[in-house]
């Protein structure tokens, strides 16, 4: 398995396995808003949905400015290094 096929494994697996990430929007005054959201993978599509309330900031925020940034983390384990945990930040425009 080549690095690159080996990466794209474990992004898939990532993007998988966890059920929630960090959404980070812009806010009215330009202010970062960062919230956690539960979101799924969309394979026919290639894209994430993410699953939001209309009356969360974010939705907001989303709707006046479509740009967002979402982290996708591996949870900690007790007594293990934090700085080695598989993650992924996706950055992209948000569609309903």
């Amino acid at each position: 398995m080549t690095h690159e096929s080996r990466l794209t494994h474990e992004l898939r697996k990532l993007l998988t396995m966890q059920r929630t990430a960090a959404l980070g929007t812009i806010g009215e005054d330009g202010t970062p808003f960062v919230s956690r959201v539960p979101f799924a993978t969309e394979p026919s599509s290639k894209r994430l949905v993410i699953h939001i309330s209309a009356m969360a900031a974010h939705t907001g925020n989303l709707q006046a400015r479509p740009d967002v940034s979402l982290l996708v983390a591996q949870p900690e384990v007790p007594g293990e290094p934090v700085h080695a945990l598989p993650r992924v930040t996706l950055q992209g425009r948000a569609t309903t």
